[in-house]
C-alpha cells in the first residue's frame, strides 16, 4: 500500500485542495473578516501551485487564528498534502482551537463518515492536548472508526497523553471487534491502553464494561504504575521476540545483515529470554563462539531469535522477512552515485552493482502454515553480515508489503544512507521525518530491537565504499508529524534513534544487551 498510498495522496493534493481554497463558507462571528480569510486562501493556494511549501505552512498557521467551522475545514484540506512541515502548522493550528464553533466541528468530524486522511488529521491534533473534552473525542474517534489505521492512531493518541476520558470509547471499541471474533493489533493495543490507564487487567469487553461503569464519573488514574493481576480472564500467551511480545498477526520482520553484525556481544550471556548461554566472548578472552544457540555473535543472535519466533506464530498469522545492508555505487570522483533507473528518493533496487543488499523471503505476507515456517527458516539460515546499513530503505520495502499492520525491525546500527538530491548523507531526524510521511495514512506499528553498542567488540564490517561509513550521533530535533508524539530514550545514536523511531510509530523499543 505504501507507494500507491502515498501516490494518491500527492496525486490528489492539488486537485481537492484548490477546489476548497477557492471555496469555502463564510462565518460572521470569526476573528478574520471574509477579506482577510479569502486573501489568505489565495496565499494558499499559489503557494500549493509553486511548490512553496513554508509558505503554504504560514497560511495554515493564519488561518488557524480564525478558530471556526470554516477554518477547520480549509485546515482539514491540508491533510492530502504530503509535505511534513505543511501537516506540522495544520495539526498545531487544530490543537489550539477552543471556540465551540471549532470543536463541534472537529468532533463532527471523527464521528461521522468521511476521509480517512482527515479524521487521522484530528486524532493527531487531540493527541497534542490532553484535555478531557480531547480524550472523549478521540474516545469516540475510537469506537466509530471502521479503518484499523483509524483506530490504532486514536487507541495511541489515548495512551499517550493517559486520557482518562477516553477509556469509555475504548471498551466500546474493544466490544466492537471482539464481538466479530476478532484477535489482533488493536485488540491487544485496546487491552495495553486500558491496562496502562487503569492499572487494572481484563483481557474481555465485557469485564472491562463491569468494572468501569460504577467509577467511569470518578475515577482518577494510579499513581504508582502497578497493574494488577488479570481479573476474570487469562491474559493470552503471545510469540516473543528477544523477550518482548510480539503483538500482531501481520508481520514484517526487517533484520539488520549489515558487516557490524558479526561483532560478539561479550560477558556472560542470560540463559533468559534471549536464548544466548555462557560463551568466550571478547569479555572472558576467547576468540568468537562459533555459530549455534548459544553464540553471542549479533547475526546467529538475530537468527536464531527470529526462527525461534517463526516456530511460535499461530496458525492464523501471516507474515514475511526482510534482510538488508547497504552498497554505494561510486561515480566519477569517488562521489555516491544514484544507482540507474531510480528516482531521488525513491526505493532503490535489491541489487546494486553486483551486490544483492536486500532479500526478501516473499513478497507478500504468506499464512503462518508448517511448510512455510520451515521455508521461512531456511531463508533465514543463510543470512550472512556484510555492508553498510540502509535502514530507511529497507523500511521503504517493508511498507510496500499489503496487508501487514507492524513491522519489527532489529539492527545493530545507525542507518548510513545518502541523500543524491542534497549529495549528503541522510541524518536521524531526516530519516524520522520520511518515515513519518510513509506512516501518515496506514499507521504500521514499528517495533524496534538494537543491539548495545556499548555491549560488543569494536565493528569487523567492511565499511562502505569512499569512506561513506556508519552514520553519527542524533541532534535534539522537534519529532515529525505524523503518528505519535516526542520520546526521551538514550542519551543518544542507536538506543535514541530506536526508540524515537518505536515511540513515535506506536510501537516499543527492545534494546538487546
Amino acid at each position: 500500500m505504501g507507494r500507491s498510498t502515498v501516490g494518491t495522496v500527492r496525486g490528489t493534493a492539488l486537485s481537492a485542495l484548490a477546489l476548497l481554497l477557492l471555496g469555502g463558507s463564510v462565518c460572521l462571528g470569526a476573528p478574520l473578516s471574509s477579506k482577510e480569510f479569502g486573501a489568505l486562501k489565495k496565499k494558499a493556494k499559489a503557494a500549493l501551485k509553486s511548490g512553496d511549501m513554508s509558505s503554504l505552512a504560514s497560511a495554515a498557521a493564519q488561518i488557524g487564528a480564525d478558530d471556526s467551522e470554516r477554518a477547520v475545514d480549509f485546515l482539514l484540506g491540508l491533510a492530502k498534502v504530503p509535505d511534513g512541515s505543511v501537516y506540522a502548522a495544520a495539526r498545531d493550528a487544530l490543537a489550539k482551537m477552543d471556540s465551540s464553533e471549532a470543536q463541534e466541528a472537529l468532533r463532527a468530524k471523527v464521528s461521522r463518515s468521511g476521509s480517512a486522511l482527515a479524521k487521522l488529521l484530528v486524532i493527531d491534533a487531540l493527541g497534542t492536548r490532553g484535555d478531557r473534552w480531547a480524550g472523549e473525542v478521540l474516545g469516540d474517534a475510537a469506537a466509530n472508526a471502521r479503518k484499523p489505521e483509524v483506530q490504532r492512531a486514536a487507541i495511541m493518541a489515548i495512551k499517550r497523553k493517559k486520557l482518562v476520558s477516553g477509556v469509555s470509547g475504548l471498551i466500546a471499541l474493544l466490544k466492537k471487534i471482539q464481538k466479530k471474533g476478532e484477535d489482533d493489533l488493536n485488540v491487544n493495543l485496546l487491552l495495553e491502553t486500558l491496562r496502562t490507564i487503569t492499572g487494572e487487567s481484563y483481557t474481555e469487553a465485557a469485564d472491562w464494561e463491569n468494572f468501569w461503569e460504577p467509577r467511569k464519573n470518578s475515577f482518577r488514574r494510579p499513581t504508582t504504575g502497578s497493574v494488577r493481576t488479570p481479573g476474570q480472564t487469562a491474559r493470552r500467551k503471545r510469540p516473543t521476540f528477544f523477550g518482548s511480545e510480539i503483538r500482531s498477526n501481520r508481520l514484517v520482520f526487517v533484520i539488520d545483515t549489515s558487516g557490524s553484525m558479526e561483532a560478539a556481544d561479550g560477558g556472560m550471556g542470560p540463559t533468559g529470554p534471549h536464548g544466548a548461554g555462557p560463551t568466550g566472548g571478547p569479555g572472558a578472552g576467547g576468540a568468537p563462539p562459533a555459530p549455534g544457540a548459544g553464540s553471542r555473535v549479533r547475526i546467529e543472535r538475530a537468527k536464531n531469535q527470529l526462527m525461534s519466533v517463526i516456530d511460535q506464530l499461530p496458525a492464523k498469522c501471516r507474515f514475511t522477512i526482510i534482510s538488508y545492508s547497504g552498497v554505494l555505487m561510486m561515480g566519477p570522483g569517488g562521489a555516491p552515485q544514484q544507482p540507474p533507473g531510480t528516482k531521488p528518493g525513491g526505493l532503490l533496487p535489491p541489487k546494486i552493482g553486483n551486490v544483492e543488499w536486500r532479500k526478501t523471503w516473499k513478497p507478500k505476507l504468506m499464512p503462518a502454515t508448517p511448510k512455510n515456517k520451515e521455508d521461512a527458516k531456511a531463508f533465514v539460515r543463510q543470512l550472512k553480515a556484510t555492508g553498510g546499513t540502509f535502514t530507511l530503505n529497507a523500511l521503504k520495502a517493508a511498507f510496500e508489503i499489503k496487508g501487514a499492520d507492524t513491522i519489527v525491525l532489529l539492527s545493530d546500527g545507525m542507518p548510513n544512507e545518502y541523500d543524491f538530491r542534497k549529495k549528503k548523507q541522510l541524518t536521524p531526524d531526516e530519516i524520522l521525518a520520511e518515515v513519518a510521511t510513509l506512516n501518515r495514512v496506514q499507521r504500521r506499528v514499528i517495533d524496534t530491537f538494537g543491539f548495545d553498542e556499548e555491549a560488543g567488540r569494536p565493528h569487523r564490517g567492511r565499511p562502505l565504499p569512499g569512506g561513506f561509513g556508519r552514520g553519527g550521533g542524533t541532534g535534539p530535533g522537534a519529532p515529525p508529524a505524523g503518528f505519535g508524539g516526542g520520546a526521551g530514550g538514550a542519551a543518544g545514536g542507536l538506543g535514541k534513534f530506536m526508540q524515537d523511531l518505536a515511540e513515535q510509530n506506536g510501537g516499543n523499543y527492545t534494546q538487546i544487551k
